[in-house]
């Protein structure tokens, strides 16, 4: 029994050693010696030929290597042993009979290919290089379903450029469609206006002409408006061209004499009038308009914008009119209702009336029911207290808010507020941490079917391949916690961070998780991704890693890919014009927006951004995100239009929530790293007293 036990001890390392040789061949490319080697193995070793990851390694290889009739033999055999890639080997199959130029196969293939796997992931490309190959006509209506509606969009650019010349309408449709997309601009650069031109297409040509700025065409057509003016609904883009022109009173006029129909010209117009009311110095008109926005859309985003900014001037030349204000919109039904109320005791708090915004704050928590809009005004009366001597009382809001430190941007605060103060804080070491995490490899488990294939497509065909199968599959298909870990294994794995990202935030939102531990919660919510690119760039330029990934973490939900509305793109969001100047200062090869999806000159370029506001604000976490989100200029802007130098004060300040609310956001995600790497006593503290 011991010798058996021995031999197959024995034969079991032989075995593995074996795959580890023809594993390390194959993945690096050495298929000429992978084959060799696999030969001399499958005659020495008869089990290696039911090996069924082997056999479609040596399939594989073989195609790589131009022997299309034995690849095409192994590929059967491998048929043979499982049906688990079945659709892959099939696909290569069609591959191979294009490589051999047999396209009357290849066609008869890509039907029966197309019936029978109509999922399948590569199914666009195969109808794609089918049409190249002259079926137009034949594929061309089953491309369709495979395309998302910008690649439609894309598609429909290439058929009007090869088919413009023959059908006219193609073009008309295709503006009146697409009137903001790039290949419009260059359509109507190339229509010649003249009285062939009836007025639905002179219409369509004025309004694309509005929206790409192109007044060689809008002020040849604004003498025939009364042609087309039926067309243009609520006149949005004849109140573009008068503000393109300055026309501002024409502008009040129109608006005011105008009753729009759409709410999104409602919103439009009710932006549009407060902004021209300045563009004329009407001053006391625009204010009202501000004003009068928010009270027919409270809850639109615009609305806060609004009155915050009519109460910043007001709180700066008249204090009645900003209590007349204040008393209005705090009373309103709006989701903003708190924060205007709330306000009212930064008005109190900057006239330096301290004791004013106490009293106000303890009134307003006797009506505040919201959760985060407590926990504001508590972490305001600790400060306001703090600035008064008063430093019992402080402390005792601050503990209060401690007892959840991970909650949001003031819990987390409060809680570095008493340990840059030497006061105890119950927050867990990184080791207690790390302990509470589930460290288990989840690739070594029964995956099941779905997670199997993946696995084996990385290990067969590479992690592109991978990675769009594992992007097809449905988050339907996993629903126990212990599934989600092991998609979030393999997410992590082929290196798709947001999708892994994404699992994370579904187990700690799962409601069946065994786990409760809030530790382990937050361990799960704030993954440490890129990290040897961010560690290196961090050491590099002397900032805090945590800072990047936190900046991270917000910007692109670690998608490495991630574009935004204002062109910003990749892990860190940057504008390609900051790429530019930034790639020739630290040479990085930087040729065009896609160097920015490569996550390691994305990170370079990012940090050397941070650096540079940092030194720009003097290490001002609070001044330096609001730049990172808004721009520099802004920063600068409001500093010298409030010189204020109380980072608290200058966060709640600022009048675009969306900037004040990424602020926030940010440095909580920073607090929560510092956590998370146990360096929560060199966490960025810019005090809470008035600086």
């Amino acid at each position: 029994m011991f010798a058996f036990v021995c031999f197959f001890t024995f034969y079991q390392a032989l075995f593995n050693q074996v795959f580890n040789r023809a594993d390390s061949l194959y993945a690096n490319g050495d298929y000429t010696d992978f084959i060799r080697f696999s030969k001399n193995e499958l005659l020495q070793n008869p089990d290696l030929r039911n090996d069924y990851a082997t056999v479609i390694k040596l399939a594989e290889a073989s195609l790589q290597e131009e022997k299309y009739d034995l690849a095409e033999k192994v590929f059967d055999r491998a048929k043979e042993l499982d049906s688990l890639l079945n659709d892959f080997i099939d696909y290569k199959k069609i591959q191979i009979s294009l490589l051999k130029k047999d396209t009357v196969r290849y066609f008869d293939q890509v039907d029966r290919f197309i019936d029978r796997y109509p999922e399948f992931i590569l199914n666009k490309n195969i109808l794609k290089e089918s049409i190249a190959l002259g079926a137009h006509d034949r594929y061309y209506q089953r491309l369709l379903r495979y395309l998302s509606d910008s690649e439609k969009l894309e598609l429909d650019v290439q058929q009007l450029k090869h088919m413009v010349m023959i059908r006219d309408s193609l073009r008309w449709d295709f503006i009146e469609k697409n009137k903001d997309h790039r290949y419009t601009a260059e359509l109507i650069d190339s229509i010649i206006i003249d009285s062939n031109l009836n007025s639905k297409q002179k219409y369509l040509l004025f309004s694309a002409g509005i929206a790409h700025n192109k007044p060689r065409i809008y002020e040849q057509l604004i003498n025939d408006y009364d042609q087309f003016k039926e067309l243009d609904r609520d006149q949005l883009n004849y109140l573009q061209y008068l503000e393109a022109k300055n026309r501002y009173t024409e502008i009040i006029d129109l608006i005011k004499t105008n009753k729009p129909v759409s709410y999104y010209s409602k919103i439009y117009m009710s932006r549009l009038l407060p902004r021209t009311y300045i563009k004329i110095g009407q001053i006391t008109n625009a204010y009202n308009s501000y004003l009068d926005f928010a009270r027919k859309f409270p809850d639109h985003y615009f609305a806060l914008s609004a009155v915050t900014y009519v109460l910043e001037k007001y709180a700066l030349s008249n204090q009645k009119k900003f209590d007349e204000v204040i008393a209005e919109f705090s009373r309103q039904k709006s989701k903003y209702s708190d924060y205007y109320s709330f306000y009212s005791v930064l008005n109190d708090y900057e006239r330096g009336l301290k004791k004013t915004a106490i009293k106000n704050i303890e009134k307003l928590l006797k009506t505040t029911s919201d959760d985060y809009a407590r926990d504001r005004l508590f972490f305001w009366e600790a400060k306001i207290y703090f600035e008064l001597d008063q430093e019992k009382e402080a402390y005792e809001k601050l503990k209060l808010l401690s007892r959840k430190p991970f909650d949001n941007y003031y819990t987390a605060k409060a809680s570095i507020s008493l340990i840059a103060n030497k006061m105890d804080v119950d927050i867990p070491n990184a080791d207690s941490l790390v302990s509470l995490i589930d460290q288990e490899d989840h690739t070594q488990h029964i995956l099941g079917y779905h997670l199997t294939r993946v696995l084996l497509i990385n290990d067969v065909f590479g992690a592109d391949l991978a990675r769009k199968e594992v992007m097809s599959l449905s988050w339907n298909d996993f629903e126990t916690v212990e599934e989600l870990q092991h998609v979030l294994a393999v997410y992590e794995k082929l290196g798709l961070y947001h999708m892994a990202f994404v699992a994370r935030k579904k187990i700690q939102y799962q409601s069946r998780n065994p786990v409760k531990s809030i530790w382990e919660r937050i361990k799960v919510a704030f993954p440490v991704y890129y990290d040897e690119q961010i560690e290196a760039n961090a050491k590099t330029l002397g900032i805090e890693s945590e800072l990047v990934y936190a900046i991270m973490y917000r910007e692109s939900l670690f998608q490495h890919d991630a574009v935004s509305q204002s062109d910003a793109h990749g892990l860190l969001q940057i504008i390609p014009e900051t790429a530019e100047n930034i790639s020739s200062r630290i040479n990085i090869d930087y040729k065009s927006v896609a160097d920015l999806y490569d996550p390691n000159k994305n990170i370079s370029i990012g940090t050397y951004y941070i650096k540079r506001l940092l030194n720009n604000f003097d290490n001002g976490y609070e001044f330096v995100l609001g730049a990172y989100n808004a721009g520099p200029g802004r920063v600068n802007r409001w500093k010298k239009t409030y010189p204020i130098s109380n980072a608290d004060l200058f966060v709640e300040k600022i009048g675009i929530e969306q900037t004040r609310t990424y602020i926030k956001k940010v440095m909580y995600h920073y607090y929560m790293y510092k956590i998370l790497n146990g360096d929560v006593e060199n966490a960025y503290y810019s005090g809470i007293k008035a600086r």
